[in-house]
């Protein structure tokens, strides 16, 4: 398959030493997305177009989400760029095609040739009118467009131009890090910044539990790879925010505890930002979409932060992000990701002042929480992530604490042996029936004699979003009190 590939046209707006950078970026990103299909492929760039050989029709929708990218057309034929042969060429591909439609001829020449675009327009459009009789010519809304892109000694034959994702290559725009949560106005908001040639480190800050930090990577790995064609993938750090949240818990007042939650997710971002060598942070955030982001709550929040506050959604309504999700590709994972940032019930204080806020902030030590954070956080490159990376450390436990619901999915007569004591019952295909009918909001773990059939439901439960693991090792391996007919006494 072969592939003509337009770039954007900012690219070419850019004065000639500008835009050759740009665009030796644009191809090494486009080699990196067609590494990554693991295709054999070839690359002949051309002044404002690239050529592609592949070998995978995969390979289409990669470069397709190559940063720079105006639009990309699957070539039908070549052939010299004779005025003659291109005309015959033109017959042989599109005349079979035309009854009964409507069609335009589209040519475009770069170099020296004995004709000009309107000769082709109109010998080619003749002779496929010609040879079809129910064909008619419609020059502004065809339902076939012929297009004949004329390069030097060749023409090339397409009749659909698949959209691009626009914008600038990747690593153009210099390097920021992403405050991102899963849901879609973080995702969407690091799309639109990453669009712009911005290269992005993401930054977790986890208040759930370990199957959220579980979803969100899930989220980060897929948006990585279908958005992130660069030599060197983003890394995500991966933080516990639950000491801090404590912190705020025990020492704020409750309606102000959301607008310092804010505070230190900007503290951590900074912190972050200045180890990555990184000059801005993205964030979300859309202008009174939540109590944290009135106008008043941004100034107070955001006041010390010594970096840009980089907000591509602050205009943006929520049907105006959940749309753009789909363009983007995670409205169905986000959709079922819970938010924990609500950390207390009090009304949320929604329109604080910067005195107020710093003299709260004064009395936490910020600098030693934020090193602690840090110190314990966990560094991935995302590209290097798998499948079994996302297993053992999120989906299984052998933790149950006092306010985890306990389910055993064992058949009755396996539970009649042996079960945990005030665990509820569920066999495995009634479980499956009612796995979307749990409470939301509460943690589960689930066992059964080896472990394998709760592994199985605790990973459905989490594509569900819920925070669900399986009993490490399952009853054979727990150490806790027992009952049932099979329990020694």
């Amino acid at each position: 398959m072969k592939l003509l590939l337009r770039f954007a046209g900012e690219l070419l707006l850019k004065s000639s030493r500008v835009s050759n950078r740009f665009q030796r970026t644009l191809l090494a990103n486009l080699k990196a997305a067609l590494r990554a299909q693991k295709c054999q492929f070839s690359v002949e760039p051309h002044w404002s177009r690239i050529f592609v050989c592949v070998d995978k029709d995969s390979a289409l929708d990669a470069v397709c989400q190559v940063f720079g990218i105006q639009y990309v057309a699957v070539i039908d034929g070549e052939v010299a760029a004779d005025l003659d042969a291109i005309v015959a060429k033109g017959l042989e591909l599109y005349g079979a095609s035309l009854e009964g439609k409507s069609f335009a001829v589209k040519a475009r020449r770069s170099g020296t040739h004995s004709y000009n675009s309107l000769a082709v327009n109109q010998q080619l459009g003749a002779a496929l009118k010609a040879c079809c009789s129910t064909a008619r010519v419609d020059l502004g809304n065809a339902e076939l467009n012929v297009h004949v892109d004329i390069i030097q000694d060749r023409a090339y034959f397409y009749s659909e131009k698949v959209p691009g994702a626009g914008g600038l290559p990747l690593e153009t725009g210099g390097k920021a890090v992403s405050l991102v949560s899963g849901g879609f106005d973080s995702i969407v908001a690091t799309w639109m910044i990453q669009r712009r040639g911005v290269a992005l480190d993401y930054i977790f800050c986890r208040i759930g539990g370990k199957a959220n930090e579980r979803a969100v990577l899930r989220i980060l790995r897929d948006f990585a790879r279908r958005w992130y064609h660069a030599p060197c993938g983003p890394k995500v750090y991966l933080v516990d925010f639950n000491p801090i949240v404590e912190e705020i818990r025990s020492k704020a007042p409750g309606a102000y505890a959301q607008v310092l939650l804010k505070r230190f997710f900007y503290l951590l971002a900074a912190a972050i930002a200045r180890a990555d060598d990184a000059d801005g942070i993205v964030t979300g955030e859309a202008i009174g979409q939540v109590s944290s982001q009135t106008l008043k709550n941004l100034r107070a929040i955001e006041d010390g932060i010594d970096y840009p506050l980089l907000r591509p959604l602050i205009s943006f309504t929520k049907d105006d992000i959940v749309t753009l999700s789909h363009k983007v590709g995670n409205f169905a994972a986000s959709s079922k990701i819970r938010e924990y940032c609500q950390i207390v019930p009090a009304k949320p204080v929604t329109a604080s002042s910067v005195d107020r806020v710093q003299d709260l902030a004064s009395c936490f030590d910020s600098k030693a929480l934020i090193d602690a954070a840090i110190s314990q956080a966990r560094v991935l490159r995302l590209s290097e992530l798998n499948d079994a990376e996302l297993v053992d450390s999120y989906l299984f436990t052998s933790e149950i604490t006092s306010d985890t619901c306990v389910i055993d999915c064992q058949s009755k007569a396996e539970r009649d042996q042996a079960s945990i004591p005030d665990s509820s019952h569920w066999e495995f295909y009634e479980f499956m029936r009612k796995i979307k009918t749990f409470a939301r909001d509460k943690r589960y773990v689930i066992y059964c004699r080896q472990g394998t059939q709760s592994a199985l439901l605790a990973e459905e439960m989490q594509s569900h979003g819920y925070e669900a693991y399986s009993l490490r090792g399952g009853l054979e391996s727990y150490s806790g009190p027992l009952s049932g007919s099979g329990v020694k006494t």
